[in-house]
């Protein structure tokens, strides 16, 4: 499936899946999870966090998940400036319920690391 479209971004699912921001060649922009396989794809609905995800892809965005798959925590760059979002997820479907955004400030908020336990997070922030 990889070689099935231009990625942004490539992360692992905590099932083993493989999860895929960027363009599909057949499916167009978004968000994909499938198997290692290659046999079963997942574009998942993404309605509910509009912005988030840039049509062209031409910004920043990376992203790991959470241990349970119900969480993305994304490094995405809106509007120019980069910050941290965290975005619940539906387990099952894979539809994207809401975001939040971690952080506020000017600088760019990069390479973020969540703590074993979920309980905190580590990143970078840059400023010029």
């Amino acid at each position: 499936m990889l070689s099935h479209g231009d990625w942004k971004w490539v992360g692992e699912h905590p099932d083993g899946r493989i999860s895929a921001a960027g363009t599909h060649h057949n499916q167009g922009p978004g968000f994909y999870t499938f198997s290692r396989a290659g046999d079963h794809l997942v574009k998942s609905n993404v309605s509910a966090v509009p912005g988030l995800l840039s049509e062209d892809y031409g910004e920043r965005f990376r992203f790991s998940w959470n241990r349970t798959g119900s969480r993305l925590y994304v490094e995405a760059m809106v509007k120019a400036i980069d910050n941290l979002w965290r975005v619940d997820v539906d387990p099952a479907t894979l539809a994207w319920r809401s975001a939040e955004r971690l952080t506020t400030g000017g600088g760019r908020d990069i390479n973020a690391v969540l703590s074993p336990d979920e309980s905190r997070m580590a990143y970078v922030q840059q400023s010029s």
